[in-house]
């Protein structure tokens, strides 16, 4: 089989949170085939890192190729040793690349290739001091460091994790000895330490993760500790953390993005928890502190970034840029500073394919777009975060420079939608908990709760209705007696200026009077430009509500009894906003590489960012 290892990247949910990190994006140029080369990709692009992507294409072959961030196409495969037909570029660290090649033999006689950017740089690997080796791949690789595997009668015809310092005189035999391994391969190395899977008597013919550090004896398994955890595999490795996927047999076999530091009982599962579209996905590569891979979206795959835990998750296909239309994306490697690299199918510019992508994290500075998602940040100060948010209103813009905001509702011409925050416990008690969910969990009693809805939803329960009357017209009541002892949204000051008159009255009439079903197909499209950090997911449609005619007549002229004359006084200015949409978008499923003799283990595996073929030399 040939599977090719992404790398992997991470960042999101902040506890306490007082500035969310956004993503602004670069597109650094579509794949297209090298020049004079008429031709299409031959699987789906390679990894990416530092603006260079790899992968291959095909004319009357497959020919390696590298592509830099200004769209340049290298064929790396015009300089190939006789008998060697067709090549793959499957991982990069920015400077150099490593593969493979097939000879005329089929896979049996694959070699390990590395190239630094040019075709006539191409070193042959394929290992000249290992008896009985005589086929190898490349799979990543890292300063003067590659790993990857070789197959031979020497090996059995299984397959065994290597790796190389540069050179065929250098390879090293990784295949584990002291737990019965039978075949492994190495995917990933930061240049010290490495990581891929073994499988064998020793870990019960499943598939585990496995790192190792230079030797066969040092092998460690990082097969999860955790009940019904039967596969494993690491793919990326950096800074004392390895990630990878992991499999629970009564998960229908979907795979879990995981988190390890050395050690089977270090795994953390990562599946995002915040993000519910997300079923099932995997880490292809860390810098330490953050991971970065892909979910699985039903219909397409959407590359993510984490913080180290399962509700860190940040869909970052929503910080693509608006002009195009895109269908998957993927994360592959993640450098120092947190910026993120991959590649992304879609159309853009009227171009169609693929294209290299680059998320750039905005630490300070520029305003958080939750579009249609919503927030749950534990620890948060109401008070703060309630200001970041009024930064965002700008006006009722919905446009600021700074804070929190959502391009959904600066895009919504009938002024209905909006960013409403609320405390959990705001009203004494938790409104919400493991017997009433926020959108499909249970926040903490204190928790900050930060949500894309209709003016005048007050409880952020996704629709207008008389306990939302019922608290303006408290608040308003209390706040003539006692003012400004009663302010905030949850109170119904929607225009956040620390008061509650006829301007708050308008927005939840104009809302209440607009809301209903024939918005729900609107709701939720995917218009944010920047994936914040702090644990976005997507918000379900605000319900439309169901009253008898006879509430609805009293509630409307209660209501216009309080509000007076101050609305002609506080007359908003509206037709600003577009109407609430639906989070539907058409995606692209892009096939995922398989194991063809572990199919019921991993019916979809590892993410090939780069190419993949169907089947592999030796092994099981």
């Amino acid at each position: 089989m040939r599977r090719v290892v992404p790398v992997v990247l991470l960042s999101w949910f902040v506890t306490p949170v007082t500035k969310a990190v956004s993503y602004t994006t670069t597109v650094l140029c579509p794949l297209s085939p090298p020049s004079g080369m008429s031709a299409s990709p031959s699987g789906e692009p390679g990894t990416s890192d530092g603006g260079q992507i790899v992968g291959s294409y095909h004319d009357t072959r497959d020919h390696a190729t590298v592509w830099s961030a200004g769209g340049s196409a290298v064929d790396l495969s015009t300089d190939l040793a006789p008998g060697l037909v067709k090549s793959y570029a499957v991982a990069t660290d920015g400077n150099q690349q490593a593969g493979y090649a097939e000879g005329s033999g089929g896979p049996s006689s694959d070699h390990a290739l590395l190239w630094s950017g040019t075709a006539g740089s191409v070193v042959d690997l394929n290992p000249v001091s290992l008896p009985g080796v005589t086929a190898s791949e490349l799979f990543g690789l890292s300063a003067n460091q590659q790993v990857g595997y070789g197959v031979g009668a020497g090996t059995g015809g299984n397959n065994h994790a290597m790796i190389w310092s540069s050179s065929a005189e250098s390879a090293v035999d990784l295949n584990p000895t002291d737990f019965t391994v039978a075949s492994s391969i190495a995917y990933a190395t930061d240049g010290t330490e490495q990581v891929g899977e073994g499988e064998g008597p020793g870990t019960g013919y499943s598939v585990h993760a496995i790192l190792w550090n230079g030797s066969a004896g040092s092998a460690i398994d990082l097969n999860p500790t955790a009940p019904g955890i039967t596969n494993s595999e690491a793919f990326g490795i950096d800074q004392g953390q390895e990630v990878g996927q992991a499999i629970y047999s009564a998960a229908a076999a979907t795979p879990h993005a995981f988190l390890w530091t050395g050690s089977a009982a270090s795994a953390t599962d990562l599946n995002p928890t915040n993000l519910p579209e997300i079923n099932g996905s995997v880490a292809n590569a860390t810098n330490g502190s953050q991971q970065v891979g892909y979910g699985y979206a039903g219909g397409g795959d959407h590359a993510l970034v984490w913080s180290g835990t399962a509700n860190s998750a940040v869909d970052l296909q929503t910080a693509l840029p608006a002009a195009g239309h895109w269908t998957s994306s993927y994360a592959s490697a993640i450098d120092s500073s947190g910026n993120v690299f991959g590649v992304a199918l879609g159309t853009f510019n009227n171009v169609t394919g693929y294209f290299g992508i680059e998320w750039s994290p905005n630490q300070s500075g520029g305003a958080t777009d939750i579009g249609t998602k919503y927030l749950d940040i534990p620890n948060g100060s109401l008070s703060s975060l309630t200001a970041q948010v009024a930064q965002g209103f700008n006006g009722g813009n919905w446009n600021g420079t700074a804070g929190i905001t959502s391009s959904a509702a600066a895009a919504d011409s009938s002024h209905i939608s909006a960013v409403g925050i609320i405390q959990n416990n705001q009203n004494g008690s938790p409104i919400y908990s493991a017997s009433n969910l926020f959108e499909g969990t249970a926040p903490g009693a204190g928790d900050i709760l930060i949500k894309y809805t209709y003016f005048g939803d007050t409880n952020l329960d996704g629709t207008i209705d008389g306990s939302d009357y019922s608290r303006i017209d408290s608040a308003y009541l209390a706040d003539l007696s006692n003012p400004g002892s009663m302010t905030g949204w949850f109170n119904g000051d929607f225009n956040y200026d620390g008061v509650i008159d006829g301007s708050d009255y308008t927005l939840i009439d104009n809302a209440f009077n607009r809301q209903g079903p024939g918005i729900d197909a609107e709701i939720a499209v995917g218009t944010a430009q920047i994936a914040d950090s702090v644990g976005t997911s997507s918000v379900p449609e605000p319900r439309g509500m169901f009253m008898a005619a006879t509430s609805i007549a009293l509630l409307s002229s209660r209501r216009r009894q309080i509000s007076g004359k101050m609305i002609n006084q506080h007359r908003v200015c509206g037709n600003h906003t577009d109407r609430l949409r639906s989070n539907t978008q058409q995606q692209l499923h892009i096939t995922l590489a398989r194991n063809p003799s572990n199919e019921a283990s991993f019916p979809y595996h590892h993410l090939c960012l780069c190419l993949h073929r169907s089947a592999r030399t030796g092994g099981r």
